[in-house]
């Protein structure tokens, strides 16, 4: 069975840009990079922290096709919901690479 049949969800990729306003005031934005087929599976257990806020931290762990452009500090939109990569790991497969693993976060306040 080909690694690409267990992928059952789409994934938006996106990457953190920053827009200079006319009056040199800088915003970020998020530029779409690419869609690609991915598995989503729940990383461990919710962790809460009590501050202010509460807020509730749940990791995730996304499967990718070999080759996919996808660094730490971006972003991936699955399902309606946004992740925010906290790291890449590009599994090998003897000399070639066999699918990227993405650990991902992500934070409901509330």
């Amino acid at each position: 069975m080909p690694f690409s049949s267990l992928l059952n969800k789409t994934a938006d990729v996106q990457v953190k840009s920053f827009f200079t306003e006319a009056n040199g005031e800088r915003t970020e934005t998020w530029l779409a990079l690419d869609t690609h087929p991915t598995r989503l599976t729940k990383n461990g257990s919710a962790k809460v922290v009590e501050g202010v806020y509460k807020v509730t931290t749940d990791d995730f762990l996304f499967f990718f096709d070999p080759g996919v452009d996808i660094e730490r500090e971006y972003r991936i939109v699955c399902d309606g919901l946004t992740y925010n990569v906290i790291a890449v790991y590009r599994a090998n497969d003897s000399d070639n690479e066999h699918h990227v693993q993405v650990y991902a976060s992500r934070q409901d306040n509330g």
